[in-house]
């Protein structure tokens, strides 16, 4: 099964800012399919990226914002709606959650979010970082959470953060299934701090990730929190070296 491949424009997020044009034509030449957008898109007016994007052959894939709630709802779903995107991504929520009682109220959090969603024709999926599989008493954080979540929300897994936590990312893909329909392939040191590198430079096993990947990843999004490197050569050999192991395998 060959999955197109995207990437979160996080990563060129600086390089956005400085020259919006010539980033975003960068991006499309190095083969990526699609982006993952962040919110606000720097370096153009939003008008200007949504037809770049549209010329260039970038749909946006997803959208990483906060939860379509209070003071954000209208904003969130207005950014969706301008970029035809259907796919509202969110996270970044347990630095708080340390007892069971916190994690909870998170959780129903992202289930109010999901209600909005939902009513409003979009999907919500949940990216995690560490926290989700480190413990939390005796169990992992990310067990309770799929016992409260509303189960029609999904998973964007970042398969770094889960190796950073100490599993093996191949083996969470697989539990998740098809609950899991995108996928952030990034790769570094194997810990918090450590600056990213290009794919294939660091610990992520790659081809036992993408292995897991095939019967159900809708898109695989390269995504580079920083880089020591220059980021657009980054993301550039990240995109040849995943487009390599998408097609062709070990």
């Amino acid at each position: 099964m060959s999955i197109p491949i995207a990437l979160q424009l996080y990563s060129v997020r600086e390089e956005l800012a400085r020259d919006f044009d010539a980033t975003i034509t960068q991006v499309a030449a190095a083969g990526y399919q699609g982006v993952e957008l962040i919110y606000p898109v720097p370096g153009a007016p939003q008008a200007t990226v949504v037809r770049r994007l549209k010329e260039l052959g970038l749909p946006a894939v997803a959208a990483h914002m906060p939860l379509p709630l209070g003071d954000q709802r209208n904003a969130v779903l207005d950014f969706m709606a301008a970029y035809e995107c259907t796919t509202l991504v969110s996270g970044n929520s347990l630095h708080d959650a340390d007892t069971l009682d916190n994690l909870l109220r998170v959780c129903d959090r992202y289930n109010e979010g999901y209600a909005v969603a939902k009513a409003n024709g979009l999907s919500l999926a949940l990216h995690n970082h560490w926290m989700e599989f480190e413990r939390l008493g005796d169990r992992y954080v990310y067990e309770i959470m799929l016992e409260r979540l509303d189960p029609g929300i999904t998973f964007e897994l970042d398969t770094y953060w889960i190796r950073v936590a100490g599993l093996d990312p191949a083996t969470i893909v697989r539990f998740y299934g098809d609950r899991a329909p995108l996928l952030h392939i990034k790769d570094g040191p194997g810990n918090i701090e450590g600056a990213m590198l290009a794919l294939g430079d660091g610990v992520l096993p790659l081809a036992e990730v993408v292995d897991a990947a095939r019967p159900h990843a809708r898109w695989l999004i390269v995504e580079l929190d920083w880089c020591a490197t220059d980021m657009i050569e980054a993301v550039t050999a990240s995109y040849a070296t995943l487009e390599k192991q998408v097609k062709y395998g070990a």
